[in-house]
């Protein structure tokens, strides 16, 4: 995706904001992203206001399709050329039982990124008119293999909006353009320290998929996962959390994994952990090449040595294309 056009979205964005007069907020994976250098395949945009009115703008604007989640106050834009922008109100969240699909309530962005999993992924970027969009993330990168120069820390505080903002020094070498970042929760430490960190410590009890997600992107940064982080995730394993996770939501992490590039090592650690147990302990993990390879040819490695009544199984459990049983 080449970033004149996602300048162009986040213009057409801002327009919107004007003219619900809200606060629209860049959050989470792209932020995280650009911050590291790495490209993004989507946009998540938080609203201060009714997001769904502003998704159903935003589609008029851009065309593409829109799906709208009304239960969970989100919505999806996918545009023609593949380009996915997600849309929610600003929420709170509360999980009636473990595993359970959370019950959110319209909130602020303070609220909204305390619901979120890691803390590298509780970011935001304000697209307030007063704000510049970091037009050079695209081709600087702020954090070249994952060391950090540029970030100012201790961050400043804005304690009128309890919002941390973090700063970067715009050096001769970088050319950096990132003005200011929202960070109430420490994701950019955690970023330079390299670590993968939870913002509670019930988030593994609350959202046991977290446990697959935690390990995903440990190894697709090269991170670690924080102490607390650590003891919390062994914890809910041992309960057993996972098993209260409906198939269709661990295949979705399932799907995400082998979607990755370190797909084996993942699966390993899966097993090392007494997870894969969840999928599938006699997945052939073995034949995973350590290459990016597409989803379905690696699915069917992993399959290999499956009978045919355990891929019918497996594909019905999992709710997979037909294709697979053969």
């Amino acid at each position: 995706m080449g970033f004149n056009k996602i300048n162009n979205y986040v213009e057409i964005i801002r327009k919107t904001e004007k003219q619900f007069n809200c606060k629209i907020y860049i959050v989470g994976g792209y932020v995280r992203d650009k911050v590291l250098g790495l490209k993004s395949i989507d946009l998540d945009l938080v609203v201060e206001g009714d997001g769904l009115a502003v998704a159903k703008v935003i589609h008029g604007k851009l065309g593409g399709k829109l799906n709208i989640y009304k239960k969970f106050l989100t919505a999806s834009l996918k545009l023609k050329n593949g380009f996915v922008i997600d849309i929610a109100t600003a929420r709170t969240e509360k999980y009636p039982t473990p595993a359970s699909m959370p019950i959110v309530f319209p909130s602020n962005l303070k609220s909204d990124l305390f619901r979120r999993d890691f803390t590298i992924n509780a970011l935001a970027f304000p697209l307030s008119q007063d704000s510049s969009f970091p037009l050079k993330w695209e081709s600087n990168l702020m954090f070249r293999n994952f060391k950090v120069y540029e970030i100012v820390l201790p961050s400043v505080r804005d304690d009128k909006k309890s919002v941390v903002i973090a700063r970067s020094r715009a050096t001769k070498q970088s050319n950096l353009a990132i003005n200011n970042i929202i960070d109430l929760h420490g994701g950019l430490e955690d970023i330079k320290k390299k670590q993968i960190r939870v913002l509670h410590s019930n988030s593994f009890i609350d959202d046991p998929t977290r446990i697959l997600r935690a390990i995903r992107y440990a190894h697709r940064f090269g991170f670690k996962l924080e102490k607390n982080t650590e003891k919390w995730m062994i914890s809910a394993i041992k309960r057993n959390l996972l098993t209260l996770v409906s198939a269709p939501r661990i295949r979705d992490e399932f799907v995400k994994a082998l979607e990755e590039q370190k797909a084996k090592k993942i699966l390993e650690e899966f097993k090392k952990r007494g997870i894969l147990k969840i999928i599938d302990n006699s997945l052939n993990i073995s034949a995973i090449s350590p290459k990016q390879e597409p989803v379905e040819k690696r699915l069917k490695k992993l399959l290999k040595y499956f009978t045919k009544e355990q891929k019918i199984t497996f594909i019905e459990k999992f709710c997979l294309p037909k294709k697979y049983k053969q």
